[in-house]
């Protein structure tokens, strides 16, 4: 009922906050705001955005944002540019009241029907629980709406996802309209700053700020890193957006039994002598191939050389990959390569990993996967390495 209505917003949104931020959504304080919404994007299209960034004036702001996830530019009238990644805790218990009516004002003025809109609304205000025991009212049980005293958001709900990055873009504002009031770029005063204009309208964020000692904001467990120059749809860009080496450790991961997603052969081979090791054959393809265009960052290359054309296969229709791709369609002059030395910098100064120990994992990772593949999967990989333990911080295991 609401999911029709929530798409037509969500496309109203991607176009208000485009991912080609060429105006303005609004001025705060003598700075230019420019807002991109990430959903659904690919390497290519975050790197294409980066690249209206290095062209940015000074008093500018660019702010990208997807779902609780955010990083933003600054570009002062004078200094060097600021950059900030912020998360934050909680998010969708955090979404009270007071930000639910205003998000959703929000969304109605993009053309959600108030019905709609007073629908979510109550959604986010009870809660639906069954009532088991049987009586002479209710032979068979009872459903109950208990409202709450103060809604909050809905996890799963058919706004979620859009919600969510609108209520994130406007905590944004509220935290960058708050630092620039207070005019320092000095890193530690705008910290505090960032953090005391979210706190102001109710959240707690995880953030980090940075100058010129770090290249890249983070931004949907990646970064951008610098690369070779080029121009694509008359934007030059010098730095592309990839995955975090630690993407490796979710690449293989499914939801799902691979069998349900991949028809069966006609008929079973060698290399395949059961449906389960042929639609995982496929599914680890497919996972290869979404991957392709991050091949030079380690690990991933690793993960990708052994198991690109491994497997051909038709998908059932409940799973296209072209449908959940990460990463660009090949074009001839896609991806740039990346500056090495600079990436290493970059992994170095996040995991304490030197070069070499990357290369060493890699080597061994490549020997691996490649062996498990030859064989037809019979069995799974165990790694235990100090460089796995360093990349699972990224998620939040330590």
């Amino acid at each position: 009922m609401t999911g029709p209505h929530v798409y037509e917003v969500t496309s109203r949104v991607k176009t208000l906050f485009s991912m080609r931020p060429a105006t303005p959504f609004c001025t705060l304080h003598g700075y230019e705001i420019f807002v991109s919404y990430a959903s659904g994007v690919t390497d290519y299209e975050l790197t294409i955005w980066k690249g209206y960034v290095d062209a940015g004036n000074p008093g500018s702001v660019y702010l990208i944002v997807s779902g609780d996830d955010s990083a933003a530019y600054i570009i002062p009238h004078r200094g060097e540019v600021k950059k900030y990644s912020a998360d934050a805790s909680m998010f969708d218990s955090c979404q009270g009241g007071t930000v639910l009516d205003i998000v959703l004002h929000f969304m109605v003025r993009l053309g959600l029907p108030t019905e709609v809109a007073a629908l979510l609304r109550t959604a986010s205000s009870g809660v639906l629980r069954t009532v088991v025991h049987a009586g002479p009212y209710s032979p068979d049980g009872m459903i109950k709406v208990d409202l709450k005293d103060n809604p909050i958001r809905l996890s799963g709900s058919t706004d979620t996802h859009v919600a969510s990055t609108v209520a994130a873009v406007l905590l944004n504002l509220s935290m960058i309209e708050r630092a620039l009031r207070q005019g320092s770029m000095e890193t530690q005063l705008l910290h505090d700053s960032l953090l005391l204009g979210a706190a102001e309208i109710g959240f707690a964020m995880k953030l980090h700020v940075s100058g010129p000692e770090t290249i890249s904001a983070d931004f949907l467990k990646g970064w951008w890193v610098p690369c070779a120059p080029n121009v694509y749809e008359g934007v030059g860009v010098t730095s592309r957006w990839t995955v975090f080496p630690s993407r490796w450790l979710k690449m293989g991961k499914f939801c799902n039994n691979p069998e349900i997603h991949v028809q069966r052969l006609p008929q079973p081979d060698a290399r395949f002598p059961t449906h389960y090791r042929y639609s995982l054959a496929v599914m680890l393809t497919a996972s290869s191939a979404n991957y392709a265009s991050a091949s030079d960052v380690p690990l991933i290359g690793a993960f990708v050389r052994a198991f690109a054309g491994y497997a051909e296969g038709n998908f059932t229709k409940r799973y296209q990959p072209n449908t959940y791709r990460v990463y660009s369609p090949d074009r001839a002059d896609w991806p740039p390569p990346l500056i090495q030395v600079l990436h290493h910098e970059m992994l170095h100064e996040r995991y304490s990993v030197p070069p070499a120990e990357w290369e060493r994992l890699d080597a061994a990772l490549s020997e691996a996967l490649t062996a498990s593949a030859s064989g037809g999967l019979a069995q799974g990989i165990m790694v235990s390495d100090p460089v796995i333990s360093a990349l699972c911080a990224d998620y939040g295991v330590e």
